[in-house]
């Protein structure tokens, strides 16, 4: 089951899901898992990010498009989170950058059940 899990992300984010004749998942979601500024850690409090098969995203009110260049995930409508880090297994995406002077690192984890 887990290895089948694993090949959905990998063939969702590989642009291979936008084909309708190979969509095997129609969205992803990943909660906010953890905030940290400057190595101190905090309660993440961001909405949940969502990917559809279409090449749509959603953060919250934050609505654009996605992609991926270099194991990297890019969303069109960031203003201060650049691209995210897929981990090995497609279960995390780090995002981290600098804001005010202060390294940020906000971790997404897929949440249970998330691959539909």
């Amino acid at each position: 089951m887990k290895s089948n899990v694993i090949f959905k992300i990998i063939i969702f984010f590989s642009g291979l899901a936008l084909s309708p004749h190979l969509a095997f998942a129609d969205t992803l979601a990943y909660r906010c898992w953890s905030f940290n500024v400057d190595g101190a850690g905090g309660r993440c409090t961001s909405p949940s990010l969502i990917f559809y098969s279409n090449g749509q995203y959603e953060l919250g009110s934050e609505k654009g498009t996605y992609g991926m260049r270099d194991g990297k995930v890019i969303l069109s409508e960031s203003q201060f989170r650049g691209l995210g880090r897929l981990d090995e297994n497609g279960h995390q995406i780090i995002f981290e950058y600098d804001s005010n002077g202060r390294r940020h690192t906000v971790t997404y984890v897929l949440a249970p059940g998330a691959v539909r």
